[in-house]
């Protein structure tokens, strides 16, 4: 903290702003509930034609299960991306409530529950995606046909 001229400005730093038990109280798992609950549903026509559907917000990130056997293209390159972005608006989110006044107060069991939260989206993930091909970044062209925004698991 720092006085000029008798206002006192405030820093925040990522020692005082960004501790362990905020990141597993608050930002993870607002971050990986928000990626995995609100999404874009795109019908897509592919310069292939492999795919229906792409999911992702806002880039997608995630391919329809090929003819219902639970494989799905998953792209690495924009699940990080979309990751980041979450990431980066939850922590807004929690900085507007704290400007506003409001104090985030850690405790442990809040903390357990939050990781327990983050383990539960991770788990799901998995088990969903377990047969599915990842690669680095989509390599094909398609055009988006109609755009869905989507609350709720994805309709896998």
């Amino acid at each position: 903290m720092t006085l000029n001229q008798d206002k006192i400005i405030l820093t925040l730093t990522p020692s005082t702003y960004f501790s362990t038990r905020k990141l597993f109280q608050y930002f993870l798992p607002l971050t990986l509930t928000l990626f995995m609950l609100v999404t874009v549903e795109r019908n897509v026509i592919g310069d292939i034609g492999i795919y229906e559907k792409l999911y992702g917000l806002p880039i997608p990130y995630i391919s329809s299960n090929y003819a219902f056997t639970h494989h799905f293209d998953i792209y690495i390159l924009a699940l990080f991306i979309d990751l980041i972005l979450y990431f980066a608006l939850t922590v807004i989110i929690f900085n507007v409530i704290e400007k506003i006044g409001i104090k985030l107060k850690t405790h442990w069991t809040l903390v357990t529950v939050g990781v327990i939260i983050c383990l539960f989206w991770l788990c799901y993930f998995a088990m969903v995606t377990f047969e599915s091909t990842f690669k680095l970044k989509n390599d094909f062209e398609y055009k988006s046909t109609k755009s869905n925004l989507h609350f709720g698991s994805f309709p896998w």
